[in-house]
């Protein structure tokens, strides 16, 4: 049996996780409205291996991925969890891909070069994905970098792409001459009127050259360790001290940073001075030795390289744009599988596939990185508890 939107309707949750363990009979007729007990009948009491399910698989059209309600992913995230306890295996299947997508329906040998696809997949993926670590109700990413990088467009970005539409969230500054973001501000993304995403970013004042000005290096590790409240006014002279009333003496695991990305233009990084780099890479030792994962990403891929404006997806058959990569990733030591080309929104006034799979490419990179950085923290405390 289904699920449905409605409480009343659908396969009752309880009942399909007795059926994970096994306690499911064949034949049993499911109730709505009502779970098995344990003297039913088709109530098994002593499940064997073979009655138990050894892999939950998650079935879900192509086109419906984001038209599913808050109360439907709710009950698959629950079933799912359930299954996670248990250990069980999980996997996803969109079916009527040939409906969804005309790419397919030409010819079915198109499933996994379709872009439509990838991004339902990757859609699906945000929409469902919540922590797993019970201490962490979400997931923080931090952008940080060189003034003018892109950073507060690269969340707009984001939301536009969750939204379908062009979004402006994030206040941005065409002419910026100085760093246009001077507070600690969250952003958060919105399903809809009723939920919203377990992912939130926080953009920051940017790094710039001269020492009094840009954002305090030392404000920026106090960022990372959870210690700098919302709303916090940066000064570019003075770092904030433990009296402040924006200082957070105490902070959870739902106010650090669990992820942390590096921001730069794809024109600008062979214009990086020594000192801009220093101070990126004592921002990155410091994420280090907190055990931050860390990751960067190019933007404005477009106005560096002519082959990926005629055609965004060029980004990443650009030679040009593989050597800024490389360069980067010598210059911060990151992994290059840790740094992802984007294109921001920025004159557009409608979405294009293009530029949502680089952006949801990299932003799914970023989640994936967070859960490890949770999941590695959930399993030092069961194996640790005292510490």
């Amino acid at each position: 049996m289904g699920f449905e939107k409605l409480t009343d309707n659908g396969v009752h949750m309880e009942d399909l996780k007795l059926a994970l363990k096994g306690h499911v009979r064949e034949d049993y007729q499911f109730k709505p409205g009502d779970h098995m007990p344990a003297g039913d009948p088709f109530y098994n009491q002593s499940p064997t291996l073979n009655d138990g399910v050894h892999v939950l698989v998650s079935v879900i059209p192509a086109g419906s991925v984001s038209l599913l309600s808050d109360e439907v992913v709710k009950k698959m995230r629950e079933v799912r969890l359930a299954a996670s306890g248990m250990g069980i295996p999980q996997v996803t299947i969109l079916t009527k891909v040939d409906e969804a997508c005309p790419e397919v329906k030409k010819d079915i040998n198109n499933v996994y070069k379709s872009k439509y696809l990838r991004k339902q997949e990757n859609l699906d993926f945000m929409n469902t994905y919540k922590p797993h670590n019970y201490e962490a109700t979400h997931l923080r990413i931090l952008l940080h970098g060189p003034v003018g990088a892109g950073k507060s467009s690269f969340i707009n970005s984001v939301d536009s792409v969750l939204q379908g539409r062009v979004t402006s969230q994030a206040q941005t500054d065409a002419t910026f001459g100085s760093s246009f973001t001077s507070q600690y501000n969250t952003f958060i993304f919105r399903k809809d009127k009723k939920g919203i995403y377990s992912f939130v970013f926080n953009d920051i004042m940017g790094l710039e050259l001269k020492d009094n000005t840009g954002v305090h290096v030392e404000d920026l590790k106090l960022a990372l360790m959870g210690h700098v409240r919302e709303g916090y006014q940066f000064n570019p002279i003075y770092q904030m001290q433990k009296g402040d009333p924006f200082y957070n003496p105490y902070p959870t695991l739902n106010d650090r940073v669990h992820v942390l990305v590096s921001v730069i233009p794809a024109g600008s990084v062979p214009l990086l001075t020594e000192e801009a780099v220093k101070k990126m890479r004592e921002v990155r030792l410091a994420a280090s030795e907190m055990r931050i994962p860390q990751m960067a990403i190019i933007t404005k891929a477009d106005e560096a390289c002519p082959q990926a404006k005629q055609d965004i997806n060029n980004v990443y058959k650009s030679k040009y744009l593989k050597e800024q990569i490389d360069k980067f990733s010598e210059m911060l030591g990151l992994p290059l599988n840790c740094i992802f080309a984007v294109k921001n929104y920025e004159t557009e006034i409608s979405t294009d596939e293009g530029t949502d799979a680089l952006i949801l490419c990299a932003l799914r990179q970023m989640i994936n990185y967070g859960e490890d950085f949770l999941n590695n923290r959930l399993t030092a405390q069961e194996c640790f508890p005292l510490l």
